[in-house]
């Protein structure tokens, strides 16, 4: 038996809710019901901490730039997705672009570009700026 805390593949997710996930990973055919499924699975740049701070998970690290209408992630190095492929910044504007696309970003309709600066940086470029975009983008990614 592996020492406690030690992931373990397999087993069973159990999950008591209302309704029955229609698709869990493929946004455009998720239901509102099953983002509280699938983040018990999948993985967000931010999350909150039991005091309610924003704490990193696939970013380390985020800066906003009111002026320049900007905010800036840097991006945990060393995760792959369960496939094998490299979690990076192309992986990163991939996700944040295909959710654009299909309208499903809180405030999406703030975010008029994505940039990729280097391997583990990516900035979001803004026509308006307000303190939840953190959460908005950070979260739901």
């Amino acid at each position: 038996m592996p020492p406690a805390g030690t992931p373990v593949p397999g087993g069973t997710l159990r999950f008591i809710t209302n309704t029955f996930p229609k698709d869990l990973g493929y946004p455009p055919e998720m239901s509102p019901g099953d983002t509280e499924i699938d983040q018990l699975a999948l993985e967000s740049l931010v999350r909150w901490d039991q005091h309610g701070n924003l704490i990193g998970v696939l970013a380390t690290s985020w800066e906003g730039d009111p002026t320049n209408m900007t905010i800036t992630w840097h991006l945990r190095q060393g995760v792959t997705f369960s496939d094998g492929t490299p979690w990076n910044a192309a992986a990163a504007k991939w996700n944040f672009d295909f959710e654009l696309k299909n309208g499903l970003i809180t405030d999406g309709d703030k975010i008029t570009s994505v940039e990729a600066t280097d391997n583990y940086t990516i900035v979001l470029h803004l026509n308006d700026y307000n303190n939840m975009m953190f959460e908005n983008y950070g979260w739901g990614f």
